[in-house]
């Protein structure tokens, strides 16, 4: 069973139990057509033991009404021969219902023998018919002659002939009876057989599902029990990592197997080497152990010479950083002039630069005063040869005569428009001369500013460069300064540094000496600890 995987095994067992299932199933519905088969086959004996019975009955009936309407002829019952009334009306009813069941019963499903029993009836009774027949017309005939044929034939004929059908009816009920019985006794038999045969195919197949699953169960309990030994012994036990589980078989608790044994063997690995390391960690703690002694009486000599270096080396630098307090002062005083001389300059340089700028822009006003005034003049010369030419069309106008009066009064117009635009023009020109004289004189003062101001912009810039080159000197003597009493302060950090780095490594050569002694304990904990497995 280890050759298969417990998923293979699972579905294993459930199709042994569906296939139980399914017999158990089979068997059943196979039981249950047998029973209805034997149900059908008795509800059809019984059927027919009912038609037989009635058969029987109606036999019996008959042979009495017989009897009743020839004892009322012998009587003197009025009406005893007619067949409408009284025992004889009966008797022709019982034979009827005696014929019906005849032939039911010949319609039913009989054996051979049953058959030829039933025929024997059948003919019997038709013959006691005949005689009957016979007897009804001999009495109907009223003589003594006629009436003691038809009392013999009562008493003769007919009582034989009923009795042989009274024999076969009776042979035939006791016969269908019987295979009733029969019937009924094989219908219980298979019923029995059945359920005998359901309770064997149970159990047989609970004792195969239940054998599948103990095995099944069996193939999974043991290796979990030997898995849960092993990492019970490994936890709670002395620890055997050489103890290994059984990997044989292609399962997935032989997986598991391999796993544990891997891992077992990795233990055991890691367990020797933590006992090697153990033994290294406890020889090099004793040695540790004499070296942070020595380190310890070093380190307090070092801390007490650096006490007192530490001490020289604060009243250096406190000295050093007044003088640098000082330069520092300085520095920023001239530092706050170059500061003003350079917005100062600022100034100037960006008064100059409008100046230049308000300069080029009334350049450019006097050279568009200039070009508007030519265009004035332009147009004024235009304005002249319009009114020349306004002249010249009125001369025309007036010699055509009365067709040039519209025309004439076209050049009038034209005429006071060109005298209105030389007019313009000339206010125009005028108004530019104005323009362009005030623009001179507005060019010559700009002129004069601008070289005031860059004459100021010189002296700032003059100034600047001197500022600039006693901030450079006082900057390099605050920073010469500064980078001694730097230099002291480090000196004096460094110093008490190494003072606090003695007294620390005092404490750390003490803590050195107290780990030493943890890491003793530690290893023989370790190999205390180790020494529990075996490996």
């Amino acid at each position: 069973m280890r050759r298969w995987r417990i998923t293979t095994r699972i579905l294993l067992l459930a199709a042994i139990g569906t296939l139980v299932s399914g017999v158990l199933l089979a068997t059943a519905v196979a039981g249950f057509g047998t029973q209805r088969t034997a149900g059908t086959e008795t509800t059809s004996a019984m059927r027919l033991s009912t038609v037989v019975m009635e058969v029987k009955f109606r036999i019996a009936d008959i042979s009495g009404w017989q009897t009743g309407y020839a004892f009322d002829f012998d009587r003197g019952v009025p009406g005893a021969l007619d067949d409408t009334v009284g025992q004889r009306k009966e008797f022709l009813i019982a034979a009827e219902a005696l014929r019906a069941a005849f032939a039911t019963a010949t319609a039913a499903d009989l054996t051979a023998e049953e058959r030829t029993l039933l025929e024997q009836a059948v003919a019997a009774f038709d013959r006691f018919m005949a005689i009957d027949d016979k007897m009804i017309a001999a009495y109907r005939t009223g003589t003594p002659a006629a009436k003691a044929v038809a009392d013999e034939l009562a008493s003769g004929d007919s009582i034989t002939e009923f009795s042989a059908a009274a024999d076969a009816t009776s042979g035939l009920a006791a016969h269908v009876t019987d295979r009733g019985l029969a019937v009924a006794a094989a219908a219980a038999a298979k019923a029995d057989d059945s359920r005998r045969l359901m309770w064997l195919t149970g159990i047989a197949g609970l004792i195969l599902a239940v054998g599948t699953a103990l095995v099944v169960i069996r193939g999974i309990a043991q290796p979990l029990r030997a898995l849960d030994a092993r990492l019970a012994d490994i936890a709670d036990g002395d620890g055997d990592l050489t103890a290994r589980l059984d990997e044989r078989g292609r399962d997935e608790l032989a997986t598991i197997a391999a796993a544990f044994n891997r891992f077992a063997a990795g233990l055991a690995e890691a367990m020797r080497s933590v006992d090697d390391r153990a033994k290294v960690v406890a020889a090099s703690s004793g040695q540790l152990t004499g070296v942070s002694g020595a380190l310890q009486v070093s380190a307090a000599d070092s801390a007490t010479r650096a006490a007192a270096v530490t001490s020289a080396t604060g009243e250096i630098s406190r000295s050093v950083q007044t003088a640098a307090a000082g330069t520092e002062q300085m520095g920023a005083s001239i530092a706050e002039i170059s500061a003003s001389a350079h917005e100062a300059a600022r100034v100037a340089a960006t008064a100059s630069a409008l100046a230049a700028d308000v300069t080029a822009s009334v350049d450019k006003l006097d050279s568009s005063s200039r070009q508007i005034g030519e265009m004035a003049q332009v147009i004024s010369g235009i304005a002249r040869q319009t009114n020349l030419l306004a002249l010249n069309a009125s001369i025309e106008a007036a010699r055509a005569g009365q067709q040039g009066k519209g025309f004439a009064v076209v050049a009038g117009e034209v005429k006071d428009l060109a005298a209105e635009t030389a007019r313009a023009t000339e206010d125009i020109s005028s108004r530019i001369v104005a323009i362009q004289s005030d623009t001179s004189g507005a060019v010559a003062a700009i002129t004069q500013i601008s070289g005031v101001v860059t004459r100021i912009n010189d002296l700032q810039t003059s100034i600047a460069s001197a500022i600039e080159q006693q901030t450079a000197t006082t900057a390099e003597m605050s920073r010469t300064i500064t980078g001694v009493a730097v230099s002291s302060d480090d000196a004096t950090r460094e110093v008490a540094a190494v003072a606090a780095a003695a007294r620390t490594t005092t404490d750390g050569v003490a803590g050195i000496g107290a780990a030493a002694g943890d890491l003793t304990r530690v290893s023989a904990d370790l190999q205390d600890l180790v020494g529990r497995f075996r490996y």
